[in-house]
């Protein structure tokens, strides 16, 4: 599978174009809603970028660490290495502006931007409380972890039981589909370091979560999660 061509981030002069258009009318502020649009298309866009990427390593049947050369140290000839080691770049730089999206996400909760008549003008009641969910869901708690079995995966990766998952990469409580996306996200990441984050007694962790077979159990974590219900 070829590196898709037409893969790419608007670029930062775009991003504040955008932004920027869609302002309080009064003080010439972004509002909670455009600020909530854009930062949502944004991550959907990434989360895109990234399942296409990904596609790339697993149609060559490679993870973010498998050998590109062969015993001889010679690249492989069974698999594209030029397109494999351009998809493992554009995963890499991709995960990072995930995480900064998660970060303004939050961020935009707690900075409280201008609300009030200008700020709903065009925006329906039922279109602001889906998008401010978009928001809180990028910080409320999806699933607890159950148990950890010794020398697992998740044990190496730091994770206890009773840890609350926020976040495991770009899934959340808004998308995880009855912890489906968790299920698929992990299968199709043997061997790659996946972001994790947790609240543990009321602090907020991110851990590094390696999926891999072979540890010695079952699964490719070695822990239990289930749905958290507040």
């Amino acid at each position: 599978m070829s590196i898709p061509s037409a893969l790419h981030l608007p670029s930062s002069a775009q991003a504040n174009t955008c932004a920027s258009s869609a302002t309080s009318a009064e003080t010439g502020e972004p509002t909670v809603q455009s600020e909530v649009k854009r930062l949502v298309e944004k991550r959907k866009g990434v989360e895109e970028q990234l399942e296409a990427y990904f596609d790339v390593l697993k149609s060559n049947n490679c993870t973010m660490d498998t050998p590109l050369v062969d015993r001889e140290g010679f690249p492989r000839s069974d698999i594209d290495v030029a397109g494999v080691r351009t998809a493992r770049v554009h995963i890499i730089g991709l995960r990072n502006d995930l995480k900064d999206v998660f970060s303004e996400m939050e961020g935009l909760v707690h900075r409280g931007l201008p609300r009030g008549e200008e700020a709903t003008n065009g925006v329906g009641e039922e279109d602001q409380s889906i998008m401010e969910a978009e928001v809180v869901d990028g910080i409320k708690p999806f699933a607890k972890v159950d148990a950890v079995a010794p020398g697992s995966p998740a044990n190496a990766a730091g994770l206890k039981r009773n840890d609350l998952l926020l976040a495991l990469e770009a899934v959340v409580a808004s998308n995880h589909d009855n912890l489906r996306a968790v299920a698929a996200l992990v299968g199709r990441s043997e061997g790659v370091a996946l972001s994790v984050k947790v609240c543990r007694e009321g602090e907020t962790l991110t851990l590094s979560l390696t999926p891999r077979g072979g540890w010695g159990g079952r699964g490719l974590l070695g822990c239990h999660i289930v749905p958290y219900i507040a």
